[in-house]
């Protein structure tokens, strides 16, 4: 497993190349407002986008949303590569999601990949969202209201 980046700034790289499909599915997901509606509301729209992006992959990876109706700060989640299941936790990111769906695909057990393809992908699709982020280390946060 290779260590996380130290910065956000080593990974960000506007020339990345994403499948066509990928980003279909995300500018899609983006429309469809995903920080808008109740848990339960934003949670399908994330279940969509996870379907679109397993239809891009070939890959049928179960995806679990174990998110409380009063969310936390933060979000987390994991790749568990033995069940092949990403596991949400906390809160629903986005960001965490991308980053424990390249793990599933395009990373495996790499860090700073994942990192770059989930960092790099939500600041071509969400520049508004990123630009309000603040970075601490390899971590991408939203700032605290």
């Amino acid at each position: 497993m290779s260590p996380y980046p130290k910065t956000v700034a080593e990974i960000l790289d506007d020339s990345r190349k994403y499948k066509p499909a990928v980003l279909k599915a995300l500018r899609r997901f983006k429309n469809s407002r995903p920080w808008r509606g109740t848990l339960s509301e934003r949670g399908d729209k994330l279940r969509r986008l996870h379907r679109s992006l397993c239809k891009a992959y070939r890959k049928t990876i179960p995806l679990v949303i174990d998110v409380p109706e009063a969310e936390q700060q933060r979000g987390n989640g994991c790749y568990d590569h033995e069940s092949n299941e990403i596991i949400l936790t906390g809160k629903l990111s986005v960001l965490t999601y991308l980053h424990e769906f390249a793990h599933a695909t395009t990373a495996g057990e790499d860090e700073f990949k994942a990192c770059a393809w989930s960092v790099n992908l939500y600041k071509r699709i969400f520049p508004r969202s990123w630009a309000r982020m603040k970075s601490t280390g390899h971590l991408v946060t939203k700032p605290a209201v």
